[in-house]
């Protein structure tokens, strides 16, 4: 009920202008937060996937380096049995003439 009109309460236009105000701030001011959240999530996002694609990067980078380190080992392993067939081919080829001398100086004698 609203009563008489001498009982009811007189509104102040001062105190509903300060209310308005005070809510529209309010309104502004949740929105400024709820914008500034999303921003520091999307900036996050953001940061997370330069993380990410960075230490894909890296691991790329670092793959890499293990296949040429592998590779090179291989070719290594590889010019180290030539090196050692070269060896054992001159190792032979010297005990033959070796043999052919001794061979000739038998016949000699």
């Amino acid at each position: 009920t609203q009563g008489s009109p001498s009982k009811r309460k007189k509104v102040d236009e001062w105190s509903v202008m300060t209310l308005y105000d005070d809510v529209r701030h309010y309104e502004e001011q949740r929105e400024l937060k709820e914008r500034q959240t999303q921003d520091k999530m999307r900036n996050r996002q953001e940061l997370n996937a330069q993380i990410d694609e960075r230490r894909r990067r890296k691991e790329k980078e670092k793959e890499s380096e293990r296949e040429a380190a592998r590779e090179q080992e291989k070719r290594l392993e590889e010019w180290n049995k030539e090196k050692t067939r070269q060896e054992r081919v001159r190792v032979e080829r010297l005990a033959k003439e070796r043999r052919e001398q001794d061979d000739l100086i038998a016949k000699i004698e």
